[in-house]
């Protein structure tokens, strides 16, 4: 996974994971942020990659609260996936993460 503002964030699905994991459980603190993202459903687009797979690409809004408190949109940010197909299983094999911007109308 590769973050505009973060850089490379994992090299593979297992330091994925267990970054995700560690996120998760720093979250079960009665005041810890949690974020949450939303698909803008308008925005997402898939096309085939002839012999690997696809491309998923799209725009995200993100929300955010601290422990039990009211949630408020923060931000936007564009995606881009490849997905590969070996026949029976679809597997992400790159995911972007861009054009990170504070909440407002899209760009």
């Amino acid at each position: 996974m590769y973050h505009d503002r973060d850089g490379k964030v994992a090299g593979g699905a297992k330091s994925f994971v267990q970054g995700y994991a560690k996120s998760c459980a720093a979250r079960k603190a009665p005041d810890a942020w949690r974020s949450r993202r939303e698909l803008v459903g308008a925005t997402l687009k898939v096309n085939p990659v002839p012999g690997y797979g696809a491309i998923e690409e799209g725009e995200h809004i993100f929300f955010e609260r601290r422990g039990d408190g009211p949630e408020q949109l923060v931000g936007r940010a564009r995606f881009i996936q490849l997905w590969a197909y070996d026949g029976r299983n679809w597997r992400l094999a790159r995911v972007f993460s861009i054009a990170h911007q504070p909440a407002g109308p899209a760009k």
